[in-house]
């Protein structure tokens, strides 16, 4: 049986901050439900309600996007959902605390080519 390697932006969050979903939605004051219908693209969150998760949580608004768009971008490469989960994982974990952002980004420029290119061939 195959490992859920979603890589849904708010649950690379959760995972990261080390949080279950009942903690994660006292974060943003909604069910425990609710975050898990997120977490599997079921449903999406208002605005308001992301914008004070976020906020809760010490993520900015322009973090978020840049996730959200690597998760984009990753999405769209010749790899395999663990390998996605990994980087977006490693970049989530620079998000989340900004002493690794540095660390996070060089090992997404090395490990990502490499394995793009490996998968390409």
């Amino acid at each position: 049986m195959a490992k859920n390697t979603s890589i849904m932006t708010l649950r690379m969050i959760r995972i990261a901050k080390d949080l279950n979903m009942e903690q994660m939605a006292e974060y943003f004051l909604v069910t425990k439900a609710y975050i898990s219908a997120l977490e599997k693209g079921k449903r999406e969150m208002n605005f308001r309600t992301l914008k004070y998760g976020l906020d809760n949580l010490g993520i900015t608004l322009d973090d978020y996007s840049d996730l959200d768009g690597f998760r984009e971008y990753l999405e769209n490469q010749p790899l395999d959902q663990q390998s996605k989960f990994k980087f977006m994982l490693i970049k989530t974990l620079g998000v989340v605390s900004p002493e690794l952002k540095e660390n996070a980004e060089e090992l997404i420029g090395s490990y990502l080519d490499n394995s793009i290119n490996k998968n390409v061939k």
